[in-house]
Formats: structure tokens, C-alpha cells, sequence
């Protein structure tokens, strides 16, 4: 799948002045072009130009497989042209709000889940509700209720998010897991991944003991500062912790005993100097290339990071994080990549609305195997797909992983779409109590204070 990381993939960014300011002058230029619409069954009456808007720039496994199925999607659309817009991820969240307001907007985007994105944009009435089009299509039938509820799903006032009508599906799956270097731990008499939270924490003894990088961690992005938190609450606790703390339910709090444990415990695996040396100056794409030139056991990340290159691709492995003994079930931070929707202004939105059932169909699915990546609604012959692509070693583990989780585990939301601001609370607090300059206490009343204050609003 990808190789860059996906900084901001899982965050909620406000639009800024200065970015308002510059898509100003570009708002027209995704604009759809002339046509006179289609005809049941996909048959157009005369050109259409559907223009499609993507953030994945930089992502080539993606936009591989985007180009192979646009094009098939123009074959069965005779009169059909997709202008396929690409920008970079924080492009696309940063101008988002300003270029649906407008009057030329795409017909299909891609938007980011929480609630200062899709939130905001439901709440100002910018996208459609997607229902009709789910019922129309069976959507439910090829991705879990889950997995839509966390994509997709907003109260209808933007107040509630993973309930209510749906706006987006995505169209590939990304889940956050523990990377494991294999060759690494047999030489330091590590025989297997561990299967509990007790053997994780006894592994990263190990390599510190042995002078390997227990796990490669860096907080310059915040990335995964946001990723580990939102693992542990999960899986050293309960998953329903977690689900809990996104949804604001009753009681839910930063500075609950479960998360207290959860500062606690990366307080003491900094201290015991479990972390990459120099952690602070060190984005979570530059740890994954030490972690795949192979330095390090672990690195907790994504699944966007398959096919994964560098001299320890073939050593490496993917696996869900594992989770205290007691905990229930297989769960994972697990959610598409950035959900399809249509604006409310889109010129064509019935077209748009089979694009996006064409690329999230099953069927879809083999073209998103064979490019190397995960998709959300899996193909019935998935491990045939896999062996027909020649996908092996973590980036089979990634597609097979997530469909275990999809079936038969809990997809968990991201921690910091609890607010808009939440992600650069947590990376800022994360790196002062990792770099000890703050208590585990004064740590979750750092982001209690971010978190009570917005989900205040909500109330």
C-alpha cells in the first residue's frame, strides 16, 4: 500500500486563514463539467465529466489502484469522463470546507472522519446523506455495521459521531498494529510474536537487555503518540473503553483509572528506555525506516505501510497488538481509509453515488489485493487473490488480519477524533510525560481538559 506515512490521517485539522486564502481562487476548478446526466442503469445522455477529488497524494499503491478502476468505471459508463483530482491529505481537509461552500464543488470527495471535518460539514448541510444509495446498493451487506458507524455515520446536527445517517464509505481498510522483525528476535531468543500484553512488555525487556530498539517510536508528528494511546486504552483495558471515550458517553473521562494506567505504563517503558534513542526528533516515518532497515523488534503502525520495502521487508511481520489477559475479543484501531462522499451540491449525484458502490464492491476488492492494498469490503476469494498477486509475509498478514478483525473482532475508532483539537493535545502532553517533564496525573488532566471542554459542546 503505501510507503509515506499518513501523518494526519487519522486527525481532525481546522481550516486555517492562510488556507482559506489560497483555495479561493481554485474553488471552480473542480467543478463538474457539462452533461446532461445519465439514464438508468449507468447509460449516459451525452457527456458527462464526473470529477472525483482524492487526498492521497503521494500514495501510489492507492492511486494505482484508483487509475485501474476508473478506468473500468468509464467502460461501463459509454459517455462518461473521471477527471480524478488528486491532492495531498492535509490539502484536501484544510480546503475542504471552503470549496463545498462554494458553488462549483466535486462530485464525489473524499472526506476526513471527526469532528471538525465530516462533522463540521454535516452540521453545515454540505454533504448528502448517503441512506438511500446504502439500501439502494446493500452496502451493509459488504462492509460491517461497524465499520460503517465509524467511517461514516453522523447525527444529522454533527454533534454524535458513529450514529445516525450515513455520509461516507470508504473504499480501503487501514488498521493499526505491531510490526515485528522476526530475524531480530530469533537472534535475541525471541521464538514467537507475543500473544498477551505480559509477553509483549517481557519481549521489550528482552531486546533492551540484548541492545535492540524494544520499539521504534518517534513523536515529532504525533502520529503515533496518538496510535499508542489509543492501542493501549484498548487493549490494556477494554475495548469498550475506548469506544466509550470516542462516543462521549456517560462517564467517559480522560482521567478515568483506565486511562491512568495507560500514562503509567508509557511513562515506565520511557523510563525503562523501551523507545527509540531520540524519540522526540523523529517522525513515525522515519522510525518505520529504521524499523524496515532492520533496527528495532517492534513498531507500533499502520497498514498503510504495506508492500513494505527495505532490507528487512521479508523479515517482518504484522500482528494485532496484543491485549491484557481478560480483554474481550480481537480489537484494533481499525477503520477505512478517508471516506467517499458526495457533496450536497454535486451536479451528478446519482452518478457519483455508483462510483463510489463500483470502487467499495467486492469485486473491487481483487483490484485493491493485486495493487497491494487492504480493501474494506473483502472479496470472498481473498486468500486466492493473495496467492494469485504473490502477497505474502505483513502485507497478507495486513488484508488477512483486518478481515479477522472486521468478522470476528472490534474496529475501533481513533482516540484523538474525540475532539478537533485533540490530536496536538496528545502530541504535546505525550511527549512532555514520555520526556519526563510531566506526571502521569498532570498527563490525563491535560487532556481532560481538552476533552471535557469539547464534549461539554456536545452535551
Amino acid at each position: 500500500m503505501m510507503k509515506l506515512a499518513k501523518q494526519g490521517r487519522p486527525t481532525s485539522k481546522i481550516i486555517t486563514a492562510a488556507a482559506a486564502a489560497a483555495v479561493l481562487a481554485g474553488v471552480t476548478a473542480c467543478g463538474s463539467g457539462s452533461g446532461s446526466g445519465t439514464a438508468s442503469g449507468g447509460a449516459t445522455t451525452g457527456h458527462v465529466t464526473l470529477v472525483v477529488q482524492n487526498g492521497d497524494g503521494g500514495e501510489t499503491g492507492l492511486l494505482a489502484g484508483y487509475a485501474k478502476l476508473n478506468k473500468e468505471f468509464e467502460a461501463a459508463h459509454p459517455g462518461v469522463t473521471i477527471d480524478f483530482v488528486t491532492k495531498n491529505f492535509t490539502d484536501l481537509v484544510d480546503t475542504l470546507k471552503l470549496q463545498l461552500s462554494g458553488s462549483n464543488p466535486p462530485d464525489v470527495t473524499q472526506v476526513n472522519e471527526g469532528y471538525s471535518s465530516m462533522g463540521e460539514l454535516v452540521t453545515d448541510g454540505l454533504l448528502t446523506n448517503l441512506d438511500s444509495y446504502a439500501s439502494k446498493y446493500g452496502w451493509a451487506s459488504r462492509q460491517s455495521a461497524a465499520l460503517l458507524a465509524v467511517d461514516g455515520r453522523f447525527s444529522a446536527n454533527g454533534q454524535t459521531m458513529g450514529t445516525g445517517p450515513l455520509w461516507g464509505v470508504a473504499a480501503t481498510g487501514a488498521w493499526v498494529g505491531l510490526f515485528e522483525n522476526t530475524k531480530v528476535a530469533k537472534s535475541i531468543g525471541i521464538t514467537s510474536a507475543p500473544t498477551t500484553f505480559a509477553e509483549f512488555e517481557q519481549d521489550l525487556a528482552i531486546a533492551k537487555k540484548h541492545g535492540v530498539v524494544p520499539l521504534q517510536y518517534g513523536s515529532s508528528d504525533g502520529g503515533e503518540s496518538a496510535w499508542m494511546l489509543a492501542t493501549l486504552i484498548a487493549d490494556e483495558n477494554t475495548p469498550q473503553t475506548l469506544l466509550n471515550i470516542v462516543d462521549a458517553r456517560p462517564g467517559a473521562s480522560m482521567t478515568s483509572p483506565a486511562v491512568l494506567k495507560v500514562a503509567d505504563t508509557i511513562k515506565t517503558w520511557a523510563d525503562d528506555g523501551y523507545f527509540t534513542p531520540g524519540w522526540a526528533a523523529y517522525s513515525n516515518s522515519d522510525v518505520f525506516t529504521k524499523f524496515t532497515d532492520g533496527q528495532g523488534l517492534f513498531d507500533l503502525n499502520g497498514s498503510w505501510y504495506v508492500p513494505i520495502s527495505g532490507s528487512a521487508a521479508s523479515d517482518i511481520e504484522m500482528i494485532p497488538f496484543p491485549a491484557v489477559s481478560g480483554a474481550s475479543g480481537l480489537a484494533a484501531v481499525a477503520t477505512g481509509d478517508v471516506a467517499w462522499t458526495i457533496p450536497a451540491k454535486s451536479a451528478h449525484a446519482t452518478l457519483a453515488a455508483e462510483y463510489i458502490n463500483f470502487i467499495t464492491s467486492q469485486a473491487a476488492g481483487d483490484t485493491w489485493i493485486a495493487s497491494g492494498n487492504v480493501p474494506a469490503s473483502m472479496p470472498d476469494n481473498a486468500s486466492s487473490e493473495l496467492a494469485a498477486a504473490h502477497v505474502t509475509g505483513a502485507s497478507a498478514e495486513a488484508v488477512t488480519d483486518w478481515q479477522e478483525i472486521m468478522t470476528k473482532g472490534t474496529a475501533l475508532p481513533y482516540v484523538d477524533w474525540s475532539t478537533p483539537t485533540f490530536y496536538n493535545t496528545i502530541e504535546s502532553a505525550t511527549e512532555e510525560l514520555a520526556g519526563g517533564k510531566i506526571s502521569p496525573s498532570a498527563y490525563v488532566a491535560k487532556l481532560q481538559a481538552d476533552y471535557g471542554t469539547f464534549t461539554k459542546t456536545r452535551g
